[in-house]
């Protein structure tokens, strides 16, 4: 069983949500590899899944519903809700008679909200726009961060108007110490 390696000289939230990432996938498979592909990824795409949930809604509240989470996360494995909960990857709650799950860690939720959006860059230009734009703190933060990582550009180049507020370039100037060395250049 080999386990990737991290480099720990820099400490790259990248590299410890994408390790922790990993070892649930890990995880996943060896309770499951009966029933699934060691490349099929479940873990992953159940959050994807959650997240797309998520930023169909407000993109600030990321409390759902079990009973609809469980509904789209049961096509993809019907195990993989529980996993997500016994890992403490999401939390589980009941208020006024509704049971609801919400991620246990908002830097972890952030990260994949920042990551998905990412990833589909031209889908949801107008979405991380205005996650900036509006100030959403964390989010913000995960953007930030991630922009060069996925898209190869500062986000100053994704729209000029973000060198105007304060807010922003403050938050861009601390995401510099958590950014892969390699995204910071002469644009930077």
């Amino acid at each position: 069983d080999s386990k990737e390696k991290m480099d720990i000289s820099i400490i790259n939230p990248t590299k410890v949500f994408q390790s922790y990432l990993n070892d649930l996938e890990r995880k996943f498979y060896q309770l499951y590899s009966i029933e699934i592909d060691e490349e099929d990824k479940i873990v992953k795409e159940a959050l994807y899944t959650l997240i797309s949930l998520g930023t169909n809604e407000d993109l600030v509240s990321f409390y759902f519903n079990y009973q609809d989470v469980k509904k789209n996360l049961i096509p993809i494995h019907k195990k993989v809700l529980e996993f997500l909960i016994s890992e403490g990857v999401l939390n589980k709650f009941k208020i006024d008679e509704i049971t609801r799950v919400y991620f246990t860690y908002q830097k972890f939720e952030n990260f994949f909200i920042a990551d998905y959006l990412l990833t589909t860059y031209e889908d949801n230009k107008d979405k991380i726009l205005s996650l900036l734009k509006e100030n959403y703190g964390a989010i913000s933060e995960a953007l930030l961060m991630q922009i060069p990582e996925k898209l190869n550009k500062e986000c100053f180049e994704l729209n000029k108007w973000l060198l105007r507020d304060k807010y922003i370039c403050e938050l861009y100037i601390k995401s510099l110490v958590w950014r892969k060395p390699e995204t910071i250049n002469d644009k930077t």
